[in-house]
């Protein structure tokens, strides 16, 4: 099996720095908002505060810049073995930008979990791939499981 070229390498950092960027940044946004791109409240009201205190100490504890420096040692070889190169990354990556769309349009619960579910797709090989820190996977799920029914 070939490997990615130095280009599709370049490239997969790229867009893999990216969309952590924006998982981060979506997460950050949710959780302290509480509300949907329409101002509509997404979370149950009952843990709301506790949504904002722990994304607090997710993110006093998460270093986005390490993983980020972990995504620049990733190997051709790893890429290969986890899809995260090519059309397979430029697949994962064009779900997630069609759901993330849907969601900022529309707003509600029934948007967002297929864009955390998407999303889940991806962050799954890249941690796998990168051993980065678990936690901003089970604050993406919780997050998911804490919408109120629309």
């Amino acid at each position: 099996m070939p490997l990615p070229t130095n280009d599709q390498v370049i490239d997969a950092h790229d867009k893999l720095r990216e969309f952590l960027s924006f998982v981060y940044n979506l997460l950050r946004d949710i959780a302290r908002r509480g509300r949907d791109p329409r101002d509509q409240l997404l979370f149950l009201e009952e843990i709301r505060p506790l949504i904002e205190e722990a994304w607090t100490e997710f993110e006093s504890d998460f270093n986005l810049d390490e993983s980020f420096e972990r995504i620049e040692k990733l190997e051709p070889s790893d890429l290969r073995s986890h899809g995260l190169y090519g059309k397979q990354l430029d697949l994962k990556v064009r779900v997630i930008q069609l759901r993330n769309g849907l969601f900022q349009k529309l707003g509600g619960g029934k948007l967002f979990k297929p864009l955390i579910k998407a999303i889940d797709t991806l962050l799954d090989s890249l941690m796998k791939a990168t051993g980065i820190d678990g936690a901003i996977k089970e604050i993406k799920d919780i997050l998911g499981d804490s919408v109120a029914e629309d």
